[in-house]
């Protein structure tokens, strides 16, 4: 197949449990114009028999590529986007699954309406290990289309990702071959979507296209337990709080980035001396830590309110 419109990528580890309702959700899709790579990095499962059903029934859109070695959480990803012939990127995790018939074409609307786009994103649904919904994730009311970097700026003040995950957006090929930033392992994404959104605006569909599945064997829980990857909002706002076009005030700022340490301190404080070392040595003092303390008890009343507004700022 050549220059397909989308490339959907479905990097995948060990989830032949969730795969085929995977596949089944793009295949059911009303928009055609796609090819649908599937990277398998070293399963010890079935995942590869239950792809390989899918390619005996002839479909020449689907694509299995096996790694000969485990390329690891984000270079399997950095691969799949190497291998995508489109013009645009569909993430799917494997786990994951669309929940409407036209997701790949609403999100390709966006994009082809208008150029200066870099990142769709849309609501999601999040459901249990056993398709179940139990939640919706939106962050704002309405379909909206706004500056990326204001996007930027509002996820760094309200300390959220507004954006979503890799299953819940799309993105151009073309905007994305630096890759995703492999010094990262749990925020690797937004870091991606901020390097996105730098280079164009951000359009989001309020309707929920596409289910977010959570269980005990997803790479984010497994994350949450390497005390490494705790200290990757830091180096995120290192990289972004100072860029020309953020506007946060000074004292937000140090309340944004006070938080988050204060609550690595509070949450470690008894049983990591490491990570505490490695919380002092990355961005404050001890000392400096312990002085600005009542500062930030102060500020935390007025912020919490303020952070309940938030979606407020992109609607338009």
């Amino acid at each position: 197949m050549n220059s397909p419109k989308i490339s959907v990528c479905i990097p995948t580890y060990n989830y032949a449990e969730y795969i085929g309702q995977a596949i089944d959700s793009v295949l059911m899709q009303d928009y055609d114009d796609y090819e649908l790579i599937i990277i398998d990095d070293c399963s010890s499962d079935t995942t590869r028999d239950v792809v390989d059903g899918y390619i005996k029934k002839g479909d020449p859109r689907i694509r299995l590529v096996v790694n000969e070695t485990n390329r690891g959480l984000v270079g399997n990803w950095n691969y799949s986007l190497e291998l995508a012939k489109g013009e645009y990127i569909k993430f799917l995790f494997a786990d994951d699954y669309f929940i409407e018939t036209d997701a790949l074409r609403s999100m390709t609307a966006l994009l082809d309406a208008d150029p200066a786009i870099s990142l769709v994103s849309t609501a999601r649904t999040v459901v249990d290990k056993h398709s179940i919904p139990y939640k919706l994730l939106t962050h704002f009311d309405v379909d909206c289309s706004v500056s990326g970097t204001s996007v930027i700026e509002e996820c760094l003040s309200c300390m959220l990702n507004l954006i979503g995950e890799p299953s819940a957006v799309m993105f151009r090929k073309s905007q994305a071959v630096r890759g995703f930033n492999q010094a990262y392992k749990q925020l690797v994404d937004l870091e991606m979507w901020f390097h996105l959104l730098e280079q164009g605006n951000y359009a989001y569909i309020s309707r929920s296209l596409c289910s977010f599945r959570i269980h005990d064997k997803q790479q984010t829980a497994v994350n949450r337990k390497d005390p490494g990857t705790i200290l990757e909002t830091g180096w995120l706002h290192q990289e972004y709080l100072d860029k020309p076009y953020i506007s946060i005030s000074p004292l937000r700022r140090f309340y944004v980035c006070y938080d988050y340490k204060y609550r690595i301190w509070e949450n470690f404080r008894t049983n990591s001396q490491e990570i505490k070392k490695q919380l002092y040595d990355s961005f404050f003092s001890k000392m400096e830590f312990f002085v600005l303390v009542s500062i930030y008890k102060i500020a935390k009343p007025i912020v919490k309110m303020r952070k309940k507004k938030h979606v407020t700022c992109l609607k338009t």
